[in-house]
């Protein structure tokens, strides 16, 4: 500025700049399996009409059902985004027998992959039988842990946990803790809640300890919509 008149500079044009690089996602879907996702959108513990307890999920009528094609929203909005998003499938409930087949408190059920057809393959096999046991919220976000603390990560990516729950956490230690797990290891949980059964408020506090968002989804349209959402959304970094 003192030297302005020397070089006979009469006017000063400040100039701010900043670099804008979007980040790779690596994102781990946690998924509720418990009983009451064999139950219809409504309130209530039951079941579609004419469909039976020990049966698949009802495709088209019930909770599990309407996830399953939200999550293939989801899954396709991926494939429109400029980011290259490898996704991991993990799911929850607890260790039971029922109907003939041995549930696990949680499962990895995919590793992270760029190919979007084995989350859907896995999705598939998951429907084909019922889902059955108790909500522990926390085991499904300790195996999503697992997953974006693993071998598979990218180093630059983004790591992000969406955690979906219909019900309430009733089986193991609050999923808080796991998520002040996650916000060590900068790790983001958004969180959505699906049906008034669910325990949002709850929800609400898992999100908000890492710095992540909740969703509501009282219909099936919002269930989807959500997926979408989030999917869609690009994350920016200001490197500069």
């Amino acid at each position: 500025m003192l030297l302005a008149n020397v070089f006979s500079i009469k006017q000063f044009e400040p100039k701010e700049t900043a670099i804008s690089t979007q980040l790779d996602r690596d994102i781990c879907l946690v998924v509720d399996r418990s009983g009451s996702m064999m139950w219809t959108l409504d309130a209530g513990a039951k079941l579609p009409p004419g469909a039976p307890d020990c049966g698949p999920p009802d495709p088209t009528r019930s909770r599990w059902g309407a996830l399953n094609t939200a999550l293939g929203a989801f899954l396709d909005e991926l494939d429109n985004t400029a980011q290259d998003e490898h996704v991991a499938l993990c799911s929850y409930s607890s260790n039971t027998n029922e109907c003939g087949f041995k549930y696990k408190i949680s499962d990895v059920n995919s590793d992270l992959v760029s190919d979007y057809s084995v989350i859907r393959s896995v999705m598939a096999q998951l429907s084909s039988k019922p889902v059955k046991g108790a909500t522990s919220i926390s085991a499904g976000i300790d195996a999503g842990l697992t997953v974006l603390t693993g071998k598979k990560i990218r180093p630059f990516a983004v790591k992000t946990m969406i955690v979906m729950t219909d019900g309430i956490h009733n089986l193991g230690p609050e999923p808080i803790l796991s998520a002040q797990k996650a916000a060590k290891l900068d790790i983001v949980i958004h969180t959505i809640t699906f049906s008034s059964d669910a325990d949002i408020k709850r929800m609400e506090a898992v999100a908000a300890a890492t710095g992540g968002k909740h969703f509501h989804a009282p219909t099936f349209e919002d269930l989807k919509k959500i997926f979408q959402q989030i999917a869609s959304t690009l994350p920016v970094l200001l490197t500069d």
